[in-house]
């Protein structure tokens, strides 16, 4: 899947094939609130498994409010953070270090979503706020590597996990 992320043109696999979720159903709002938009997911997974006998599943990006809110209003849910959410703070954070476009930029961000994608969330928070320190970053800069070091690192509602596209 990394190797998918980072391929210099994609490469079709003719005889491959992948299993595909059944029944998914992915939506988004612009209009509604928060709350509103949670309880029409909550009333389809009712409606899907009123017993809630099936593992329920919810992806979100990494606004906190909005994961707090999903923790509060469901029960024995697995949140999960999109990894192309996860992505983007990485790529910000090379760009700190290494050229827009560069091989170094490209190397940095599939190294550390490697490491994050087996769990070593907590070495690559480390990683990153040592480099800040080491390098003796200021201003923007700085800002942009603490800050996804905390988006990383914060305590997330029910054991957020991360999801693969």
């Amino acid at each position: 899947m990394v190797e998918s992320l980072f391929a210099e043109s994609p490469k079709p696999h003719p005889t491959k094939r992948y299993h595909r979720p059944e029944q998914k159903r992915v939506w988004a709002s612009l209009l509604l609130s928060k709350d509103a938009f949670i309880a029409q997911v909550q009333a389809e997974m009712r409606r899907r498994d009123p017993q809630h006998q099936k593992t329920w599943i919810v992806v979100t990006d990494g606004e906190r409010a909005l994961q707090r809110k999903v923790a509060a209003t469901f029960q024995r849910i697995e949140l999960v953070l999109d990894l192309l959410h996860v992505l983007e703070k990485l790529w910000a954070v090379s760009y700190v270090f290494h050229p827009e476009g560069s091989p170094e930029a490209r190397e940095f961000v599939k190294e550390r979503i490697l490491r994050i994608l087996r769990g070593e969330v907590s070495q690559v928070v480390k990683g990153l706020r040592q480099m800040a320190t080491k390098r003796k970053l200021k201003g923007q800069r700085r800002a942009t590597v603490l800050a996804v070091a905390a988006y990383y690192y914060r305590p997330r509602p029910n054991a957020l996990r991360l999801l693969s596209p």
